[in-house]
């Protein structure tokens, strides 16, 4: 098997969450035309909530799983690097000098979706950074 090239790429963010509200922070189905993840070579994705001036509600990051192309999804509780534990998890407003970020292991998935959902009081610093990693990931992080 023959070297692959790492390469990262940028996903938009969603509109900032209301109060209490659900927002998709990203779904390979819709990023990707449903060519499903592996068909890319993406293996990891990676969120970066530096500004965040809201915390997420309780268990606020999710992440799922689909085999069918996103007919059916499945609650996944992905490990996370850089980050304790796995998702489901609360995000942590920013405080000034320490901003949460999760990176986080999806190669072996076809397609997955990850989900925010904010707390009472909805972010006014927002987007966060969303990025996807293909290729050699192992090497590039």
């Amino acid at each position: 098997m023959g070297f692959q090239e790492f390469q990262r790429i940028g996903i938009g963010a969603p509109a900032a969450p209301a109060k209490n509200a659900t927002v998709p922070l990203f779904d390979s189905t819709v990023a990707f035309n449903k060519m499903g993840l592996r068909a890319l070579g993406i293996a990891r994705i990676k969120f970066d909530f530096a500004g965040l001036d809201q915390p997420s509600a309780t268990n606020g990051l999710k992440g799922y799983k689909s085999n069918d192309k996103g007919t059916t999804w499945y609650d996944c509780s992905f490990s996370v690097s850089g980050a304790s534990g796995s998702l489901p998890t609360t995000v942590a407003a920013d405080t000034g000098t320490d901003s949460m970020s999760y990176d986080i292991f999806i190669g072996t998935a076809e397609d997955v979706k990850f989900t925010f959902t904010a707390s009472a009081t909805g972010p006014t610093i927002w987007p966060p950074i969303i990025t996807c990693e293909a290729g050699n990931v192992n090497s590039a992080s």
